[in-house]
């Protein structure tokens, strides 16, 4: 076992496995809801608490740290990413990572920073009242967008195109912060990158499938292929201009996800994290550019890695799709199995069965399955998940 310890804050089942795989020495914080009991039994050692409450997790972390101290500290979910860094603070193992997740997490300050560092000039404003989203259209015409200011996963995120739809809106559920800012037209795009002592190196672009009115929330992701289709110039483009928002909000070291949009005025982003990014989409790496970023993420901070000279070439195309069914009381599913067995199929998960009740689809977590397959081009990666999704039957009874 290496004797270099890490401190993993929220680490799911395949990170946890990347560092049993690469005997690795660390600790799992993780809550009580979250722990599963094979994984619990998988790890070395494990703190069950509530991460998000600060003060308990220094309380327990300093003597552990006395006795046995940590060299890195890592954490790949959301929630996580703010104790992570305030614990690594707390230690003395880094102060980057504060300055990284409070601009990345509060989306209205990391406009402020990319405006003064002149890599973007969207305006975005406060939202206080639905007053102020009108006052908003007014200046600036629409459609804008309002979302929580801390928010994840699509929750809450809204297109308002009328002074109507802004009186209407319910801010309530928007965790008292919200903020509006212009609409952006142009194909949506996800870049994977990771930097090496301040040089950024993008691994892989995805293209972004959204719902549109597949769900209740139209802007809700449908689907992803990686590499996306993108011609050699614009995605010379991207690779500068997310280069350009990482330094801007002072990223050093570690992954970044950051979604973008193409627009016709170039680049222009919609937000970023200082994690790899959700929906597998470090599983459809591993299957198009055969790279597995949970070890860079794992072994980078504790010296056991070689940065990336270039970004890596894509050896296939990866796709994943979502489930979408209709909200209702599920009578029967049928074809699952059939769909497994399709061609070049990597993955296949539902998390539904007969007598559940579907909720509508209003963020990433009410998509109750995927799909995954691989192809020689992205075209063909989506065109085999469409067909494996087609063997699925999936009949709903109207609540």
């Amino acid at each position: 076992m290496n004797g270099r310890r890490t401190l993993l804050i929220g680490a799911g089942r395949e990170m946890c496995d990347t560092a049993l795989a690469n005997d690795m020495n660390f600790l799992l914080v993780e809550t009580p809801k979250r722990l599963k009991p094979d994984l619990l039994k998988a790890v070395p050692e494990a703190l069950i608490m509530d991460y998000e409450d600060q003060a308990a997790l220094r309380r327990l972390i300093a003597p552990l740290h006395a006795a046995d101290p940590f060299h890195s500290v890592v954490s790949l979910t959301e929630p996580g990413l703010q104790p992570a860094a305030e614990i690594a603070g707390f230690l003395g193992l880094s102060d980057e990572a504060r300055h990284v997740v409070e601009g990345t997490r509060d989306k209205y300050l990391m406009r402020q920073r990319l405006n003064a560092a002149g890599v973007d000039d969207l305006e975005a404003i406060f939202v206080r009242s639905n007053s102020d989203i009108i006052d908003y259209l007014k200046c600036n015409g629409a459609p804008v967008i309002v979302k929580p200011v801390n928010g994840q996963a699509s929750q809450g995120v809204t297109k308002i195109e009328t002074r109507e739809e802004a009186g209407m809106l319910d801010l309530s559920g928007m965790g008292g912060e919200a903020i509006a800012e212009p609409f952006l037209t142009g194909p949506e795009y996800s870049v994977e990158a990771f930097s090496f002592s301040g040089r950024h190196v993008v691994i892989a672009i995805t293209q972004k499938l959204l719902a549109g009115i597949a769900a209740e929330n139209p802007l809700v992701e449908a689907g992803h292929v990686m590499p996306a289709p993108l011609p050699t110039a614009d995605r010379q483009r991207v690779c500068e201009y997310i280069a350009a928002c990482l330094d801007a909000l002072g990223f050093r070291d570690g992954p970044s996800h950051t979604e973008i949009k193409l627009t016709d005025r170039g680049p222009r982003i919609i937000e970023t994290h200082n994690r790899v990014g959700g929906d597998c989409i470090i599983n459809l790496l591993l299957l198009s550019h055969e790279l597995d970023i949970l070890e860079y993420v794992l072994k980078w901070p504790l010296g056991l890695a070689a940065p990336l000279p270039a970004p890596p070439i894509s050896q296939r195309a990866a796709a994943i799709k979502f489930l979408l069914p209709r909200p209702g009381r599920v009578k029967r599913i049928a074809g699952q199995y059939a769909a497994r067995w399709q061609p070049r199929v990597a993955d296949l998960q539902i998390g539904i069965i007969a007598g559940d009740e579907v909720a509508p689809i209003r963020d990433s977590f009410d998509r109750p399955g995927h799909v995954i397959c691989v192809g020689d081009t992205p075209e063909e990666a989506m065109a085999n998940c469409d067909r494996a999704l087609a063997t699925i039957q999936i009949e709903i009874q109207a609540s």
